[in-house]
């Protein structure tokens, strides 16, 4: 492996660790939350899959002998499509445990008593 292809991919480490370490915290707290923690999961799963295995597929497109440009899009929009799948996946994961909350100066959840 070069350090080209080395030095060039480094904009991943942080993703990555991010990646990483929010898999750690839904693993961690899948006892207390289980379908967020397994959704969350999921999605972050999904999301380290696409930047590490499109990257992948992509250095391997450009090394190769084929058209790169067809096979390119097709790959972009791949991994777009996946990216957006695991981002809608995060979202859902954050408000599928929510509960509303009462609080003294209301008098039903997200209904101020002042309110007609």
């Amino acid at each position: 492996m070069s350090v080209d292809l080395i030095i060039s991919n480094l904009w991943m480490v942080p993703h990555g660790l991010a990646i990483l370490f929010g898999l750690v915290l839904a693993l961690v707290n899948f006892s207390r939350y289980p379908s967020v923690s397994l959704l969350a999961a999921l999605s972050l799963g999904l999301m380290l899959l696409n930047m590490v295995g499109g990257q992948l597929l992509t250095v391997l497109v450009l090394r190769s002998d084929l058209e790169p440009h067809r096979i390119m899009q097709i790959l972009s929009l791949a991994r777009s499509l996946l990216g957006a799948l695991a981002l809608a996946g995060l979202v859902i994961a954050v408000f599928l445990g929510r509960r509303p909350q009462r609080h003294e100066a209301y008098g039903a959840p997200g209904k101020p008593q002042d309110w007609a």
